[in-house]
């Protein structure tokens, strides 16, 4: 009777060090998707009376559970805005296209309850890398009418809050809002005209980054 016992015992405290449930979603540890992020341009639409435009990017994203409230993504997007200048030779548009490129940690313990990867609210702090081109549209920025105006690099802090599901076991959709700040890499020994635009762009994409809906869709394997 006492061998009984201690073997029950063993047992029971063996299953202390056991996690109840598997990482993951029915053994699914890895997502793989697209996601977009967009908001109106609303400020420089105002301040430039322009027609209302939409900034937006979209890109691939992979996400790997790691723990029972963590999880891991790297995300590769593309993204395109528009600012504006004047100049003694007239006012232009200026396009601003790059690539993004970073990783992330994604916690689900949201408001001290703990949420099973990758199912319910989480909290995104990531870190990306911004590669990005400036082009005249309207060739008024230089005399000698250059389309090229440079190409410039950033760091990007992102904080998101989101929520996913999971649908018929296999597809999921992630919801959320995103808030970003560009950290730009200060060229040096350009001229004064090109430090303007890089004043000017800086401040069109932090204005781009600030606040984001974010939506995304993708595939359990």
């Amino acid at each position: 009777m006492k061998r009984v016992f201690l073997i029950c015992c063993v047992f029971l405290l063996g299953g202390l060090n056991l996690s109840a449930q598997v990482s993951g979603y029915l053994g699914k540890r890895t997502i793989v998707g697209i996601e977009t992020r967009f908001f109106p341009n609303v400020w420089q639409t105002l301040s430039n009376d322009q027609p209302v435009r939409l900034n937006a990017q979209a890109g691939l994203q992979m996400e790997r559970v790691l723990t029972r409230s963590l999880s891991a993504g790297i995300h590769v997007q593309a993204l395109s805005s528009r600012t504006f200048y004047e100049t003694a030779q007239g006012s232009g548009r200026i396009a601003i296209s790059g690539q993004q490129f970073g990783i992330d940690i994604r916690s689900y313990t949201f408001r001290k309850r703990g949420n099973i990867p990758p199912l319910g609210p989480q909290h995104r702090f990531g870190l990306s890398f911004l590669r990005y081109q400036l082009r005249d549209l309207n060739l008024n920025y230089y005399p000698d009418g250059r389309r090229d105006l440079g190409t410039y690099q950033a760091a990007v802090l992102n904080y998101s809050l989101m929520t996913q599901r999971v649908y018929l076991d296999k597809y999921v959709l992630s919801t959320g809002v995103n808030f970003s700040w560009v950290i730009p890499f200060t060229p040096s020994g350009f001229p004064l005209t090109d430090s303007f635009l890089w004043d000017r762009s800086v401040s069109r994409l932090r204005g781009f980054f600030a606040g984001q809906l974010v939506v995304g869709i993708g595939v359990l394997l």
